[in-house]
């Protein structure tokens, strides 16, 4: 048969014991020690005797059966020979017979057929057997002298009325079967046992006797046959009852005299037979408490509700012996009390499983006299299980208890076992090592009961001793105390209730000693003594612990705080730890209030870590909201800033205004608000802010939305207000011309007339430059126009403008300078609109001035400086040019000059502006006054200009087509140098002139002019200064000027055949033909007159054909110069059209620009402050939701506590009773079936049924319980908690959904709106690209096809002026030449002739002679006699232009190789005395001999040169 084994846990099963062991304490000893009752479960045979605490009733079956045991016997049971009767010397072993009913039913002689168990071969058996069938006087079995031994036919009587009375045993389970057909001691013993019965003198008392019993059966299966010891089993049933103290003499004179035993039963057994008791030697009693107990009796009558109750009682006494004294240096009675039920004096108390514990021990204590004594003494000790009822729970809180007298005092101590998960109602808290203490006064009835309590509290891996008391009327209080607490700790409290961690905070707390409170009505609280956040204190604060973390609010020490200059009173400080799961952050918080400016504040105070990570203290945030009259309509801001009243912002009014005050700039707000300030260090005041009419004007009107305009009035007690007004979302203005702004903000100006700015910058975008110029922009806004100041926000200024040097920088201020008239704005734009800036040449800074254009290839810079020289337009050059140019001398000085940049050819009016840098100006050009066009690029300096008339010597230049003459100037690095072209009067003759200098290397200048006296008088002048001019000295005009002119090549031969000539023909002739030359002369004068009025008709004729081809081509110039300019002027209009419409539709698509920019801001604003009213409503939902929670769940659980597992728990105990109390039930069975002389099982059957009963009273309490609790759950006000708790819960749920949704959707809704405004924006953006692009092209095409008609127009002019200029080269200009030339050369053919026939009429006799003389000479050499080479004029201009003659040096050879020098006079006023003059000299040099070296013909000569000179002189 299997037998089974049942376990529960010690805290299910302290009332299911199946039995109850009595072990003996041995001092010193080595036996088995118990301080409590030992309990298995029914069959668990091989289990071991373990030990238990005061308050355990029951062990596990388990637990006893873990080993193998050895029985060592005292000595009169060690020799299984010695167990052979001592009366009856004589028996003899028949252990040789077998009879075995097992074999065939009856007693045979023969063992064969049948296998007789080991042990009844053993001799004791035999012995015992023979003994009883013999009827021998004594017997000795297994160490025990039994008088009279039998066998028995029958179960004892005294065990049969108890099975009877304590079983439900019927008569047919006790009856007696015979076991054996025939008793006679031929017979071997019989294979299942047998029973000896006797009686005994126990333990050498004379006066006591007992009925004894002997068992002998066979091996249990799990005994080792080869153990080779027989099963012992032996019971004493005393007749009569005995005082405790005389069956234990040493215990004498103690309260053991007054305990009284009945129904004594002493067994002993060698192995674990019998479960119920221990190996060894087992006393049972009954004990019945009346008054004469004394104190015990008190207490079970005053605490119990017991009257005289009994209980049976055990004793385990470990190894004696039966005929000796019994041993016990200390003992320990145990039993339960299962006759009367515990009625306990509070109705909110249930015992059961009550037991008690009587001690017997020894002790050494010193007496009065102070002698070390030796003695015994006497304690009890009650016990049971305990179920209080508590008011957070349905069921009751069970405990082990023990009551036990301390130092005079009876104290009942009770344990919870093991944790106690949802402690005092709290949710989640668990407690452990939590004992119940009460003082009880065994003589007076106890009216309340009152506990001190006491607890571990587990955090991770800390714990806290809590210490406080309780009362069964449902007031408690328990206490503990953190010497240093600090955020691991708070943690870890936090941890304990809810398995989740803190946030870490970024601001240093420090948390010291604290103090947890288990109380009443407030549940679980924390409360901190020591807090410290930064430098501040605080004083006790309270932690709360919930769903949402831990809250901790504490006043500050001192009831104020100074947070730099802030001082708040009635200060706090509130830190809310969010829960890290969760991602809630932990945020910390002063509160109290602030006086500012006459107001008070409520205020809250944001700390937090410096971001700055050189700073390591903390930052705060100040925010207190002000209480407006109207909140409709808002805070008046004329209110704080009075300087408004009375101005066009006088009716601004603020919604949601709130004092901040900030230790740094954009600083944290935390959980304050969810506004989105824009905070700077210091005291300010934030709001939104009404719309401003004037802002509208320039931002464009919104249809009606608000903007959302935010205000941040910075405040400082010296310059009061500052107020800076910001956009919600990033918002830019279209100015015009291409320019945007940076987002804005707007700003009021107070301090004599408030005025509203706009701040913010303005990118300009450059010709030659990637990036746009960015300026930083302060416009002022007025009622009618705005205006506005920037600067450029660059350092250094603007490098490298329109892409011309890298070396020049425009700057480094660049001032911007823009005008807006409201009624006119979004139509054309701005009134004025461009910036200025310094540019250094050289020395000199200029102030450029930018007018902004919308082609950016129109821009132009200019400026005007007073003064320049040209080591300033050197410098400046070079660093324009690549290539350096050389320092001139500075003689060029600039006046009046202004300067132009553009990065490219510009016409903007009927000015040309060159690309690059250029300046017109008045100059001083070596002391000459002039006009200039300078330009500057890469290859140097060119100027170009008008010059005024000047002096030269007496010289007056002047122009030669226009009034003043022209002159240019190029600074190269190869070349410095210029010339002046101009027209002189010289003799009166007018003369083009150029006068060339050049600056370097040196500095030189002169001029020239083509001097044309005659056809035969025409030569090339140079003048060069008799002073030469200097840096120091560079005027020209001072000075005289030494002229040097040369006979041309033509001009000399000419000369020279004229000489000749006149040598030929005079030579020829004798005198006696001078009458007849004179004759020719009169002739040829007369043809000669003839042929020249014909030749002047021709003249007049080809002149007045001229005239009118000169008239006509003129004529036709002009026409043609009107009819370009009509056709550019028309381009030009139309140019300025396209500029108008691109004006306009870029102002157009500006402004469509600007309503999508204001939309787009409305909008968002809208949907942004939606979010944060999404965003705060979350916030108080979420809380007031998490606070529901957290007060829903306290109240349940205060109330009722886990219901639901208590509920379930206390069905587990009442199914976990009934399965012990069915294991009993079939356990008695089981041993009510085995055979009557079983002794060891039948004698098991009491005690487990006392152990069924306690289990039956435990169950009817778990039933009762269980029946509550579920009354509990039905009724209303466990189902409204529930139902408020799952309520709170849902909302929390609902709110956390429904918050999180409203915030996705608020979200959502503003990214949408972000998204569609970023592309209404970006449509109206490409608009206003197209608008601008369609309107770039047009304006190319016009500018395009103007600079073609322009171009078209000077081809077209200039070859109309070509035909012009051609007037001196046509037809007819050269028919006028050529009659000219031939009135010319009829004038001079005939001036010769007559010269030459006058000559020769007037020679007479005398010419005949010389011509005798040098006739040979001149038919030699005929026309090459005199061969004239260099003629050199000289003289000073001033003297030369008052009629003074050059001095001409004449070089040249007669007759081949005769040279001739010599110096002569020469006046323009009389150029053919100048022949004259040569022909005379030559003639003077012939008469003295030049060819032969004498003088013959002298006179001949004399009077040749006198004829000739008078000839010439007639003519």
């Amino acid at each position: 048969m299997s037998e089974e084994s049942v376990t529960h846990s010690s805290s299910q099963n302290r009332d299911s014991s199946l039995f109850i062991t009595l072990t003996s304490n041995h001092v010193g000893g080595t036996s088995n020690k118990e301080t409590g009752i030992s309990a298995v479960t029914p069959r668990a045979k091989e289990s071991d005797q373990s030990h238990s605490n005061g308050h355990d009733i029951i062990r596990s079956a388990e637990s006893m059966a873990s080993s193998e045991h050895e029985y060592d016997h005292h000595s009169n049971h060690s020799d299984p020979k010695e167990s052979m009767s001592a009366c009856d010397t004589d028996s003899e072993d028949s252990g040789d017979d077998c009879e075995s009913s097992d074999c065939d039913g009856s007693a045979t002689d023969s063992s064969e057929g049948c296998d007789e168990p080991t042990h009844h071969h053993h001799p004791s058996h035999h012995e015992a057997w023979k003994a009883g069938l013999e009827s021998h006087d004594c017997s000795v079995v297994h160490g025990a002298t039994l008088q009279a031994p039998s066998i028995s036919t029958d179960l004892p009587s005294r065990l049969k009325e108890q099975l009877t009375t304590s079983t439900a045993m019927d008569a047919k389970q006790t009856a007696a079967e015979p076991l054996l057909k025939n008793l006679d001691g031929t017979h071997a013993p019989p294979p299942k046992g047998f029973m000896l019965s006797g009686t005994i003198v126990p333990f050498g008392m004379e006066s006591l006797s007992a009925d004894f019993y002997s068992y002998h059966g066979p091996l249990p299966s799990w005994l080792d046959p080869e153990h080779g010891i027989p099963p012992i089993y032996q019971m004493a049933m005393l007749n009569d009852d005995l005082r405790l103290s005389s069956l234990f003499p040493a215990f004498s004179g103690t309260k053991f005299d007054s305990y009284s035993l009945k129904n004594v039963t002493f067994t002993y057994q060698n192995i674990p037979l019998d479960e119920t008791k221990i190996v060894g030697y087992t006393l049972e009693s009954d004990i019945t408490f009346d008054s004469s107990y004394g104190e015990i009796h008190d207490v079970l009558k005053n605490f119990f509700g017991f009257n005289e109750p009994s209980f049976h009682i055990s004793c385990g006494l470990d190894e004696q012996d039966w005929h000796r004294s019994l041993r016990v240096p200390s003992f320990q009675l145990t039993g339960l009390f299962t006759d009367e039920k515990p009625n306990p004096p509070s109705e909110n108390l249930q015992l059961t499983g009550v037991g008690a514990r009587i001690t017997g021990y020894s002790r050494t204590y010193r007496n009065p006299a102070g002698e070390l004594v030796h003695g015994k003494a006497y304690g009890y000790a009650l016990f049971g299980t305990m179920h209080m009822t508590v008011p957070w729970s349905v069921i009751p809180l069970e405990m082990g208890f023990n009551v036990e007298t301390r130092s005079g005092d009876v104290k009942l101590q009770a344990f919870v076992d093991g944790q106690w998960d949802g402690a005092f109602g709290i949710k989640q808290l668990t407690l452990n090592e939590v004992a119940f203490t009460m003082r009880l006064d065994p003589r007076a009835p106890i009216d309340s009961l009152q506990f001190d309590v006491s607890a571990l509290l587990e955090f991770n891996s800390s714990l806290i001793s809590l210490y406080g008391h309780f009362s069964t009327s449902g007031d408690y209080l328990l206490q503990a105390t953190f010497e240093q607490l600090d955020f691991n700790g708070l943690n870890d409290v936090f941890h304990h209730f809810f398995q989740d961690t803190l946030s870490i905070p970024d601001v240093d707390i420090h948390v010291g000693a604290a103090t947890i409170t288990i109380a009443k009505g407030i549940g679980f609280t924390l409360e901190v003594h020591d807090l410290k956040i930064g430098d501040h204190t605080a004083s006790d604060g309270v932690v709360q612990v919930g769903t949402a973390g831990v809250s901790l609010r504490a006043n500050i020490k001192g009831d104020a705080l100074k947070i730099e200059n802030v001082e708040i009173k009635n200060a706090f400080v509130d830190i809310q730890f969010g829960r890290k799961e969760h991602g809630t952050k932990t945020s910390v918080m002063f509160g109290g209030k602030v006086c500012w400016e006459g107001r008070e504040f409520d205020v809250g105070v944001h700390v937090y870590q410096s971001r700055d990570p050189k700073q390591q203290g903390l930052e705060f945030t100040v925010y207190g909201q002000f209480v407006a009259l109207d909140p409709k309509k808002g805070l008046p801001l004329k209110d704080l800033v009075p300087a408004l009243e009375n101005t066009s912002m006088s009716e601004l009014h603020l919604q949601g205004a709130a004092l901040v005050i900030a230790s740094a700039d954009d600083a944290e707000l935390g959980a304050l608000t969810h506004s989105k300030y824009q905070i700077r260090k210091g005291v300010q005041v934030c709001a939104v802010l009404s719309d401003l009419p004037t802002v509208n004007k320039i931002v464009g009107e919104n249809k009606g939305q608000s903007l959302g305009l935010i205000l941040r009035a910075g405040w400082s007690p010296s310059a009061g207000f500052s107020l800076d007004i910001f956009f919600p979302s990033p918002t830019t203005i279209h100015i015009g011309r291409g320019i945007i702004t940076d987002p804005i903000s707007l700003k009021i100006v107070l301090g004599g007339t408030p005025q509203l700015k706009i701040i913010g910058g303005a990118f300009i975008p450059v010709e030659g430059r990637k990036e746009p110029l960015h300026f930083h922009l302060d416009l002022t806004l007025d009622a009618l126009t705005a205006s506005a100041t920037g600067q450029l926000s660059a350092p250094g200024g603007w490098r490298n403008p329109f892409g011309i040097s890298e070396q020049l920088v425009i700057g480094p201020d660049l001032a911007l300078k823009v005008s807006i008239v409201y009624s006119t704005f979004f139509i054309q734009g701005p009134s004025g609109f461009g910036f200025v800036g310094g540019l250094k040449i050289g020395k000199v800074v200029g102030k450029m001035e930018f007018n902004i254009e919308e082609v950016p290839s129109r821009q132009l810079l200019s400026a005007k400086v007073e003064n320049l020289d040209l080591h300033d337009l050197v410098e400046f050059a070079n660093n324009v040019s690549p290539v350096p140019i050389a320092r001139p001398p500075n003689v060029v000085s600039f006046h009046e000059v202004s300067l132009y940049m553009c990065p490219a050819g510009v016409t903007i009016g009927t000015i040309i502006y060159p690309a690059g840098f250029s300046f017109i100006s008045k100059v001083t050009l070596f002391g000459i006054n002039a006009d200039v066009n300078v330009s500057v690029g890469s290859s140097g300096v060119k100027c170009k200009g008008g010059i005024d008339n000047f002096k030269l010597g007496p010289l007056t230049v002047r122009g030669v087509k226009e009034p003043r003459a022209m002159f240019e100037l190029e600074l190269t690095s190869s070349k410095q140098a210029g010339k002046i072209d101009g027209m002189i009067e010289f003799l009166g003759v007018e003369i083009v002139i150029v006068a060339n200098f050049e600056l370097h290397p040196n500095f030189t200048f002169h001029f020239m002019f083509l001097l044309h006296l005659t056809d035969l008088f025409t030569f090339e002048v140079y003048a060069y200064p008799i002073s030469t001019p200097s840096e120091e000295n560079p005027d020209v005009t001072v000075t005289d000027y030494r002229l040097t002119a040369e006979f041309r090549n033509k001009t000399r031969d000419q000369l020279s055949l004229k000489i000749n000539k006149m040598f030929d023909e005079k030579a020829r002739r004798e005198a006696k033909e001078a009458e007849t030359i004179q004759q020719k002369l009169d002739d040829a004068r007369q043809a000669w007159q003839a042929d020249m009025d014909e030749e002047q008709r021709k003249l007049d004729k080809a002149y007045a054909s001229w005239t009118t081809k000169s008239s006509e081509t003129h004529d036709r110039l002009e026409s043609i110069k009107r009819e370009q300019k009509a056709k550019v002027d028309d381009l030009r209009h139309k140019l300025e059209d396209e500029r108008e419409k691109l004006h306009r539709n870029v102002n157009e698509a500006q402004a469509a620009l600007t309503a999508a920019n204001n939309e787009r801001s409305a909008r968002l604003h809208k949907d942004r402050e939606n979010l944060q009213a999404k965003r705060a409503e979350w916030d108080g939902n979420i809380s007031g939701a998490h606070r529901k929670v957290d007060d829903t769940t306290r109240d349940l659980h205060n109330r009722f506590g886990n219901t639901e597992r208590d509920i379930e728990e206390a069905r587990r105990k009442v199914n976990s009773l009934q399965q012990d109390i069915d294991n009993f039930d079939r356990e008695i069975d089981r041993l009510g079936r085995t055979p009557w002389w079983d002794l060891p099982s039948k004698a098991q059957i009491p005690a487990l049924a006392t152990a069924k009963g306690a289990l039956i009273f435990s169950k009817e309490v778990a039933d009762g319980v269980l029946r509550i609790a579920l009354g509990v759950v039905e009724a209303q006000d466990f189902i409204v908690c529930k139902g408020a708790m799952q309520l709170a819960h849902t909302a929390l749920d609902e709110a956390q959904r429904c918050g999180a949704t409203a915030i996705r959707i608020a979200d959502e809704a503003l990214a949408l709106t972000d998204r569609l405004t970023t592309e209404l924006v970006a449509n109206a953006n490409k608009a206003l690209e197209g608008a601008r692009w369609l309107g770039n092209t047009a304006v190319d095409a016009a500018d395009g096809a103007l600079v073609v008609a322009e171009k078209s127009s000077i081809v077209i002019i200039a070859a109309a002026q070509a035909l012009v200029d051609g007037l001196t080269s046509c037809a007819e200009w050269t028919a006028y030449q050529a009659a000219s030339a031939a009135v010319a050369a009829a004038k001079e053919a005939g001036s010769d002739a007559l010269l030459l026939a006058k000559v020769g009429a007037k020679i007479g006799t005398a010419i005949s002679q010389f011509a005798m003389k040098a006739w040979q000479w001149i038919l030699l050499h005929l026309t090459s006699f005199v061969d004239i080479r260099e003629i050199v004029l000289s003289a000073q201009l001033g003297k030369a232009c008052g009629g003074a003659e050059f001095d001409a040096s004449i070089k040249g050879t007669m007759a081949d190789d005769h040279f001739f020098d010599f110096h002569i006079s020469f006046s323009t006023a009389h150029t053919t005395e100048f022949i004259t003059a040569i022909f005379d000299k030559l003639v003077d040099m012939i008469e003295d001999g030049f060819l032969e070296g004498g003088k013959a013909i002298t006179a001949v000569a004399q009077g040749l040169s006198g004829d000739l000179v008078k000839s010439l002189q007639e003519l």
